[in-house]
């Protein structure tokens, strides 16, 4: 019967290949395996009713029920203007939308530190 590996320097070309081709494919498997998104965190259901409260309550107010923090700077964003808001078991991210667009500010979420940026 034949051995296989009798030269020993080949066997260990073959195990360092090996070994390098097992090591590249954990570290594709780890890059690819799934984490917290930024849509994870809009997707929070939120049920809301306003009525003539200034923009920063209504933020408040959504800080408190979505468990999510707003970092914005006071005198970039106009917050003397009342609004009037119903919102029934919607997403944060569509709240977001709704109530924002209609004074051009936009948003960033940080998944990690559960906060939004508004600008």
């Amino acid at each position: 019967m034949k051995k296989w590996f009798t030269d020993k320097t080949k066997f260990w070309k073959i195990m360092k290949i090996c070994a390098a081709q097992t090591m590249i494919a954990m570290i594709i498997a780890g890059v690819s395996m799934a984490h917290n998104s930024d849509g994870q965190l809009l997707e929070t259901r939120i049920t809301l009713n306003l009525e003539d409260v200034p923009l920063e309550k209504a933020l408040k107010e959504i800080e408190r029920i979505g468990k999510v923090k707003f970092v914005y700077s006071e005198d970039q964003l106009d917050f003397d203007k009342t609004i009037t808001f119903n919102a029934t078991d919607q997403t944060l991210g569509d709240l977001l939308d709704k109530l924002l667009e209609p004074y051009q500010i936009k948003y960033k979420v940080h998944e990690k530190e559960l906060t939004i940026t508004l600008r």
